[in-house]
């Protein structure tokens, strides 16, 4: 049960950030707020 909960955490929470996200003139790097 926990491994499934840290599993789903995971992929909600982590990989979208780690997600590599693809740059170029069109689309600059995106502005992170605090």
């Amino acid at each position: 049960e926990q491994r499934e909960w840290i599993g789903e955490s995971f992929f909600r929470e982590v990989m979208p950030v780690i997600t590599p996200i693809g740059l170029d003139p069109s689309h600059p790097f995106p502005r992170v707020l605090n």
